[in-house]
């Protein structure tokens, strides 16, 4: 089965920019690749943030669904795959449909109208992710509760493929599904592009090498669960599990020496990982003659039958 997930943002009356439509178009390339429904609001008159990312979809051949006002199906975005006419006003009613079509949505800056579909996904808990950085409505509110009440943060991400990790998390928490997705029966772990790594095969971690984005050093290697990756997508900083204690661990969180999370690689088996990090101060728990912590784990290189030292 797959989930819906719905992108939501700004239409084009809010004059958003071509950076903002080029993180649109990606959402839904990213949503297409991973083999999900993109749905959106389909207008009618002019473009929006959420009809580009149904051209993102197309371009790698995703399935589409518009929901629009209501009852003409003559829409914007000509190449939809389904189009729902509503018999509604937009600014509201339509909105509700829209938002309670998604497993999940990913909001991009966004006016009242992304404000009233947040709204409605709070109301119904339906999951909500939010871009960083895209302004107005969604930077108002990223990482935050809508109300008192608590029930669902806008969860932030920075990163198009970052927001649809977590949506499909999120989303598949939302419909029950506690089950790793699982790889379909026509392609193989090498070439599909669900995101399914195998915990299984190791007995429920995995290996992950830790790299910097910038430089390409390795810096440490440790063990994640599901978990793990899940939170270090959703935090934003590297998260494993301890083999030894038995329990989760985020780098940095006592020593201030964090890692931020800029992406993730996954092996052809999806049986290692690698996160891409920005790290702040050392990766290592060794400490240095100067008494801080050692950029890497790997500072010593074999010669002659023994280790030496290649710090300066």
């Amino acid at each position: 089965m797959k989930l819906q997930i719905g992108v939501m943002g700004s239409a084009a009356d809010l004059n958003y920019g071509k950076d903002l439509e080029n993180i649109a178009e990606q959402l839904g390339r990213e949503i297409a690749k991973q083999s999900q429904v993109l749905v959106f609001g389909a207008e009618k008159d002019y473009d929006s943030l959420s009809t580009a990312a149904c051209r993102g979809a197309k371009e790698f051949g995703g399935t589409t669904l518009g929901v629009t006002y209501g009852k003409g199906k003559d829409i914007y975005q000509k190449d939809a795959d389904i189009i729902i006419c509503t018999g509604s006003e937009r600014g509201g009613p339509r909105e509700s449909v829209l938002v309670m079509s998604c497993d999940a949505i990913i909001g991009i800056s966004g006016g009242s109208g992304t404000l009233t579909e947040y709204l409605v996904a709070y109301q119904a808990n339906i999951p909500m992710i939010g871009m960083k950085g895209t302004g107005r409505v969604t930077d108002l509110f990223v990482d935050k509760y809508l109300d008192l009440r608590e029930r669902r943060k806008l969860i932030g991400a920075s990163s198009p493929r970052e927001a649809v990790t977590l949506a499909l998390t999120e989303g598949r928490k939302y419909r029950g599904w506690q089950e790793p997705c699982q790889v379909s029966d026509q392609m193989t772990l090498e070439e599909t592009t669900d995101f399914a790594p195998q915990y299984e095969k190791r007995g429920g971690v995995l290996p992950v090498v830790v790299q910097d984005s910038s430089t390409k050093d390795v810096l440490m290697v440790g063990y994640v669960n599901q978990e793990a990756v899940e939170k270090s997508l959703k935090i934003g900083l590297a998260t494993f599990w301890s083999t030894s204690r038995k329990e989760l661990w985020t780098k940095g969180l006592t020593s201030g020496n964090t890692m931020k999370m800029d992406n993730l690689r996954m092996d052809c088996d999806q049986d290692a990982i690698v996160y891409l990090v920005t790290p702040k101060g050392g990766a290592c728990h060794s400490i240095q003659e100067d008494g801080t912590a050692r950029s890497t784990c790997f500072y010593r290189r074999l010669v002659g039958g023994r280790l030496w030292n290649e710090e300066p």
